[in-house]
């Protein structure tokens, strides 16, 4: 019997959980008595691996045939969060030369256009949108905050 989808993801998940509680022993605990640095993220790490295996006990008990892996069905079914991770991406990359304020403006305009409406009205409303809300999160971060955010070398002087 192939394995479906929901086994794959569930061993995925397990494979990740025993890789992070592995990595958890390799931090160290400070000396004066205070709680491990460790607790937390171990608890958060059980937490999924019970989950994970409820997850996998699951998939298994469904007796579910897989179906064929298609890279083709595969790419048209999640076309639109991978387009948003490749800008993404692509905004990471390019944030040294364009700062906060640019990069910004066009991952969410670029978002937007992605999984909205692509007609003329609605391209203006998306960069208004992407406009109008990065600059108040760069007022925010600035201003409220006092927080340096990247400027990109386009515009240096500005800030």
């Amino acid at each position: 019997m192939p394995f479906n989808k929901d086994i794959w993801t569930s061993l995925a998940l397990l494979a990740f959980c025993f890789v992070m509680i592995a990595a958890s022993f390799d931090v160290v605990s400070p000396d004066f008595g205070m709680l491990s640095p460790t607790a937390w993220p171990r608890a958060v790490l059980a937490l999924l691996t019970l989950l994970s295996l409820i997850y996998f006990v699951n998939s298994v008990r469904s007796g579910q045939r897989g179906s064929a892996f298609s890279l083709k069905a595969f790419l048209i079914k999640y076309r639109n969060p991978i387009c948003c991770f490749i800008a993404y991406f692509v905004f990471l990359i390019t944030l040294p030369l364009l700062g906060i304020l640019i990069g910004g403006i066009l991952l969410v305009f670029v978002m937007l256009t992605i999984l909205g409406e692509n007609d003329i009205r609605h391209l203006v409303l998306h960069a208004v949108i992407a406009t109008v809300s990065i600059s108040i999160l760069w007022c925010i971060f600035t201003f409220a905050l006092n927080v340096r955010l990247p400027r990109g070398s386009i515009l240096p002087a500005m800030f």
